[in-house]
This record gives C-alpha cells, structure tokens and sequence, in this order.
C-alpha cells in the first residue's frame, strides 16, 4: 500500500454546515481518514471519494490520510 499524508487548517466550525473530502481519482482502492477518523473508502479503478467529514473536522489544524490498498 501507499500513505499520503496531508495537514490542512479548517476555519472556525459553522453549525449546519457541511464538510466534504473529495479524491478525484482513486487508482484501485483507497480508505481516506481524517484525524484518525475513518470517513470513507472506495474500490474500483478511476473512482471518485466524496466523504462527509463533519463530524471528524475540527477548527485548526487537521490531518487527512490517504490510504492505497486494501482497508483496514
């Protein structure tokens, strides 16, 4: 498998409001995190991700983690 790890900041949390992850394209599998919370996973050659991440956002810093390969 391969890792991609990324660290982004989130502005302040708005009630009501949706947060969403978006891979493009994943090769042939792909389990996404953020902050160690799984939020989606896709298999399937050149298949888009589009995960709800709300719930494992917080304001500040965030850590998203691509996972290629098999789920864990």
């Amino acid at each position: 498998g391969m890792y991609v790890r990324r660290t982004f900041v989130a502005p302040a949390l708005q009630e009501g409001r949706t947060w969403r992850l978006t891979l493009a394209d994943a090769i042939d599998e792909a389990t996404l995190y953020v902050n160690g919370k799984k939020v989606g996973n896709v298999r399937g050659a050149k298949t888009p991700v589009v995960c709800d991440v709300t719930a494992a956002l917080r304001p500040g810093t965030n850590v998203a983690l691509h996972v290629r390969g098999p789920a864990s």
